[in-house]
């Protein structure tokens, strides 16, 4: 599966990315600065600046999947743009209208008060 991941030159996203490419996925990685996202793990990085403008089309071209761990800096809005990209209808959120049964961890969801 190739697999798209912003933040992975955070503390989490370098062990989600070195995770995917262990268990045999292709992985592309968003970075404001390509030049410095020096990552342990092999990986096509693509440069995005993230912000209120959406994520360009070019930048999704293959994807199967979408791993979005990019923090939002103050006065920053990149978690938005790359929602509304990747996505342009509204899927419902966990746990809303929803339950999981079943398996190690199963847990009911409670509507929002």
């Amino acid at each position: 599966m190739r697999v798209l991941v912003t933040g992975a030159t955070g503390l989490i996203g370098r062990e989600v990315g070195k995770f995917l490419v262990q268990n045999g996925h292709e992985v592309r990685v968003l970075s404001r600065d390509p030049k410095k996202a020096k990552l342990p793990f092999p990986c096509e990085v693509r440069a995005w600046a993230g912000g209120e403008r959406e994520i360009e089309p070019s930048l999704l071209e293959g994807i199967e999947g979408i791993i979005h761990l990019s923090v939002d800096t103050i006065g920053g809005g990149g978690g938005q743009a790359l929602a509304r990209s990747a996505s342009r209808e509204r899927r419902p959120r966990p746990g809303e209208g929803q339950e999981r049964t079943g398996g190690r961890g199963a847990a009911r969801a409670e509507p929002r008060d």
